[in-house]
């Protein structure tokens, strides 16, 4: 049974606002892993547009990923009452590493790039926040990605 989300702070209730109006009431992808933010991002996107107009895609790196990684995004996903998609990333992370090791490569290019694709023009929704700009302020709309989190 999906979980019931009642969201009654102002700062939800902004983002929310937000949502809609970034999106015009499109349906959206967001990529999702499962955790607090990407999570927090899945629930107010469905708050904002419903949960028909919302995807949640994961991409899954195989051996690279947490052992209960696969696990943990399916049941955030029935618990948020969202359609999800899992990608295959493992072959495409393997030719970023002959180079070394590149998380924020992997992340960019393969995790966000195979999420773009599946995305189909739709706009794609990160968790990404402050603590992920390592001080460095970004923009919250930018090529196709929306970051609702980044205040």
């Amino acid at each position: 049974m999906a979980a019931v989300l009642t969201v009654r702070s102002p700062l939800a209730a902004g983002l929310i606002a937000e949502i809609r109006e970034v999106t015009g009431g499109r349906p959206v992808v967001v990529a999702f892993s499962g955790g607090l933010d990407s999570s927090t991002v899945a629930a107010l996107a469905k708050e904002a547009l419903g949960a028909p107009s919302v995807l949640l895609v994961t991409v899954n790196m195989g051996a690279y990923n947490y052992r209960r990684g696969n696990q943990i995004v399916l049941e955030m996903a029935e618990q948020l009452g969202l359609a999800q998609r899992c990608l295959l990333g493992q072959r495409l992370q393997h030719v970023v590493q002959r180079a070394g090791p590149a998380c924020n490569r992997c992340t960019r290019e393969i995790k966000l790039g195979l999420v773009r694709a599946a995305a189909r023009g739709r706009l794609v929704l990160t968790g990404s926040n402050r603590s992920d700009t390592w001080g460095q302020r970004g923009l919250k709309v930018h090529d196709g990605f929306y970051a609702p989190l980044l205040d």
